[in-house]
């Protein structure tokens, strides 16, 4: 029999009422049972942090990285990880993803020159 999985904290740097936080949190909602979620505006965000093992953000300052001992996953929401594969980030052994690519096909049909629709081959609108 395997033991029931354990929750993981995970703190997101955005205001628990801004797009970005609705919209994680909603993606996040079929793990809730695994997933101890805080975030930015939180009272108790400094601790959350400082608890927390994975952490969605743009970014992290070096003075948050410091600030949270247990991180072991930084899921940036850019694109790139120029600014986030930070030497602390990297000197802390803390895994970094980019967003990169979630994107593209939201993008290929807004910027589309002629309608998305069911016939335009590869791209899903």
């Amino acid at each position: 029999m395997r033991a029931p999985p354990s929750v993981v904290p995970l703190h997101l740097t955005f205001a628990r009422t801004s797009r970005a936080g609705i919209v994680i949190a909603n993606a996040l909602q079929p793990f809730a049972d695994r997933l101890a979620l805080s975030f930015a505006d939180d009272p108790d965000a400094p601790a959350r942090l400082a608890a927390a093992q994975i952490v969605v953000a743009p970014r992290l300052s070096d003075a948050e990285v410091e600030a949270a001992p247990a991180l072991r996953w930084l899921a940036s929401v850019a694109a790139g990880l120029e600014d986030v594969a930070t030497p602390t980030v990297l000197a802390q052994g803390i895994a970094v993803t980019s967003a990169s690519g979630v994107h593209g096909p939201d993008a290929a049909c807004t910027t589309a020159t002629t309608p998305c629709s069911p016939s335009s081959p590869g791209l899903r609108c």
